[in-house]
């Protein structure tokens, strides 16, 4: 509007100076004067005047010393701390006694293997014990009493010894084809039915105790430096 105003101006001014009687030079003159003055107020009057700053809005935060924490997600197998795998230690046929999934307190008789052999072996060494020490506690009583010599029980005693050897020796069989429960925690997965045909070594069941977990997990590389137990 005020652009149009001015112009309008110098339209009026240019045509009065063509009215007054004037010599070509002097109305060059005055019309070159009204031009620079018109230019000058139309570019002092459209200049853009510097813009008032603007608001600023500030928000004041108390920093007081604290923990950063980053959470990442990993992958990982949960175990308990206490396991372990019962694995076979001679031939045989499996006989499960206890199943998956039982608690059971330490020194339970989980399952066996069937070895007729070990298991004669052992009833026959128990038989020949209980009757060695029979004799010699009564060849003890003979001997005070003077019915019998020193040396008769001392014999005696040789073969009860002897005999109790032989007890130990086929418990420690006896011991191969019996499984059993080495600390209070719950019988695991079976590895084979019952009545299967076992082999030496195989492993046959697992067994736990979920008191105590532990989480196995891989923590990648660029963490490792920021992670702490």
């Amino acid at each position: 509007m005020l652009k149009l105003n001015l112009m309008e101006e110098y339209k009026s001014i240019f045509g009065v100076i063509r009215n007054i009687s004037l010599t070509r030079k002097n109305r060059l003159i005055l019309i070159t004067f009204f031009a620079i003055v018109f230019t000058s107020t139309y570019f002092l009057l459209n200049t853009p005047k510097n813009a008032e700053p603007s608001i600023k809005v500030v928000e004041v935060v108390t920093v007081v010393p604290q923990g950063i924490e980053q959470t990442v997600r990993l992958i990982g197998t949960v175990r308990a701390k206490h396991a372990t795998i019962l694995a076979a230690k001679a031939t045989g046929v499996l006989e499960i006694l206890k199943q998956s999934g039982e608690h059971v307190s330490k020194g339970t008789l989980i399952a066996r293997i069937i070895n007729p052999d070990t298991e004669k072996r052992y009833e026959f060494a128990a038989s020949t014990a209980r009757i060695a020490k029979e004799q010699y506690e009564r060849a003890l009583i003979l001997m005070k009493t003077g019915a019998t010599s020193k040396q008769t029980s001392e014999e005696k005693q040789s073969t009860l010894l002897e005999a109790e050897r032989s007890l130990a020796t086929a418990k420690i069989e006896l011991d191969k084809v019996r499984f059993y429960a080495p600390f209070n925690g719950i019988i695991g997965t079976y590895k084979e039915r019952d009545g299967t045909e076992i082999r030496n070594e195989a492993p046959l069941l697992s067994f736990y105790n979920p008191a105590v977990l532990i989480v196995d997990f891989d923590i990648p590389a660029p963490l490792l430096a920021s992670v702490n137990v």
